[in-house]
């Protein structure tokens, strides 16, 4: 995710601590990830706020943090942003990074 936001011409990282996981800006979180073990099954997963209406954080505490904490594509570059460039981003670049090719075809994304 964050090489994909680089090519949206945003900076995000990581940030140090075991309650700041995601990708962040700044003091910003612009993405979340999530791990878990269920009877030895993993199920993982990310949530990237690309055009999100950032007020339906106002009703939830997201991952213990102040609503204001997060942020998303649109709010940072101050304009919508085509979803499916960036779904095109992140799948290239896991597809770098892992070195390997995605099966399209079984892509659950819209």
């Amino acid at each position: 995710m964050v090489r994909a936001l680089g090519e949206f011409n945003i900076k995000a990282g990581r940030m140090e601590g075991k309650e700041k996981t995601g990708v962040w800006i700044g003091e910003k979180k612009i993405a979340s990830i999530g791990a878990a073990v269920r009877n030895w099954i993993t199920f993982h997963g990310f949530a990237l706020n690309v055009n999100t209406d950032m007020r339906y954080f106002d009703m939830i505490e997201p991952c213990g943090m102040p609503s204001s904490t997060m942020t998303s594509m649109k709010t940072i570059l101050n304009r919508p942003v085509n979803f499916n460039r960036v779904k095109h981003s992140i799948e290239h670049n896991f597809e770098d990074i892992f070195k390997l090719a995605l099966d399209r075809k079984s892509t659950t994304m819209p």
